[in-house]
């Protein structure tokens, strides 16, 4: 006679379907952590690329218009001061000019410009302030200045530095930078990261747990050098 199914299971089977489900959850619970890691590490990239490159485009738009720029460092912070044509626009309205008449024209047909408007990138406190005699401070923020020579704050552009009473650039290590004034050009170079904490910039002691890093170099010539 056949024998008959009986229905349910024994206690052994109970336990070894519970010990499979147990591997199962976990392997899932695993892929889950590993899949929302790699996801929120390719989004922090993504946000340091995008604060670099729009740093540069603003940078590159000072400096290609410079007549000249010069380079100096105050601790391990380089800043920048950049000499613009006179008699300028301001096409898009931030407060710096980007188009220039020239001043006049050699024989030869050359343009030539004469000195303007000095912009300064630095780093500084929150005040944005710049020490007496034009010396630049370490701080731990990026900004823009009209005045680079005044001190204070005169002319510091918290427009373009800040957003309310932060930072507009939280995600900025650093900026270096080096003129080249045998081929009339500034190099930038640009470090972004962020961090698993949040995406505000801290030293390496606040938060070793780096998420997304990012570099970004640029050669830009000064189209108006005379």
């Amino acid at each position: 006679m056949p024998q008959t199914k009986r229905a349910g299971f024994t206690l052994t089977e109970m336990l070894y379907a519970s010990f499979v489900g147990t591997i199962l959850l976990g392997s899932s619970s695993s892929l889950y952590f590993l899949v929302s890691k790699r996801t929120n590490e390719d989004a922090g990239l993504n946000l340091a690329i995008a604060q670099s490159t729009q740093l540069a485009d603003e940078m590159q738009e000072v400096i290609e218009n410079a007549l000249t720029c010069s380079v100096g460092s105050s601790g391990k912070r380089s800043y920048m001061s950049c000499t613009l044509p006179t008699n300028g626009t301001d096409q898009d309205n931030d407060g710096v000019m980007d188009r220039f008449p020239p001043a006049s024209i050699t024989p030869d047909g050359l343009p030539q410009y004469m000195a303007g408007q000095t912009v300064a990138f630095y780093w500084s406190d929150n005040s944005g302030e710049i020490s007496t005699g034009g010396t630049f401070k370490d701080g731990p923020d990026l900004w823009r200045s009209f005045s680079a020579s005044t001190g204070g704050n005169t002319g510091a552009d918290r427009f373009w530095s800040r957003i309310g009473d932060t930072t507009r650039w939280t995600l900025i290590d650093d900026v270096n930078l080096m003129t080249d004034f045998g081929n009339r050009s500034t190099t930038i170079t640009i470090k972004s990261r962020v961090l698993n904490r949040s995406p505000r910039r801290a030293t390496s002691s606040d938060a070793p747990d780096q998420k997304a890093e990012y570099t970004l170099t640029r050669v830009i010539p000064w189209r108006n050098a005379n």
